[in-house]
């Protein structure tokens, strides 16, 4: 049983199309999307999706946090295994199936996907933010080579899978090194 956690600001237009992907993956048991005070009517639009598998949550808040709106949404998961995706398709919910199958049973508590795993180009960044997205993904892999519960998943969809964790976009390394930390 997973928990897909999608963070939402302005997202209106993909709530239709990222409902119908998830709801029809067996493994995902619910659907959590929290919004961050939206204002072109996100919120509204999840509404009218709510059902016993898809529920969603206004995050009411002067400032907006991608990371607040996650670790909201995993408090009201239900289950222990949790996705967390953005809500705008960049993370094929195709490969949520595919890491489910190299997690389960694994010894791993956290995979990561990692479509920049070995590269050293990360397309059309600019160079600050290219240049830290690159020191973060080496930071993980070398994480990932002394961590025996870590393991990074190459050439997917950045996202992070986790059972007994969180899972998040690599963009919130920190917050999931903070959480791994904190569990350990």
């Amino acid at each position: 049983m997973i928990s897909v956690i999608i963070p939402t600001y302005n997202e209106k237009n993909n709530i239709f199309k990222i409902s119908s992907k998830l709801k029809k993956i067996k493994i995902i048991s619910e659907i959590i999307f929290i919004d961050d005070d939206s204002n072109d009517g996100t919120y509204n639009e999840i509404i009218k999706y709510k059902s016993k598998k898809i529920k969603g949550y206004l995050r009411k808040s002067n400032i907006k946090d991608l990371s607040k709106s996650v670790v909201y949404g995993v408090r009201k998961a239900k289950y222990k295994n949790i996705v967390v995706m953005d809500c705008d398709l960049q993370h094929n919910p195709n490969y949520i199936t595919k890491m489910w199958k190299k997690f389960n049973g694994s010894k791993y508590d956290i995979i990561i996907a990692n479509r920049f795993y070995n590269q050293k180009i990360l397309g059309n960044l600019g160079f600050i933010r290219s240049y830290v997205s690159l020191s973060t993904i080496t930071l993980i892999n070398e994480i990932a080579k002394l961590d025996k519960k870590l393991l990074i998943y190459p050439k997917l969809p950045s996202t992070i899978f986790s059972v007994n964790l969180v899972a998040i976009t690599i963009s919130q390394f920190v917050f999931i090194i903070l959480l791994h930390i904190l569990l350990i």
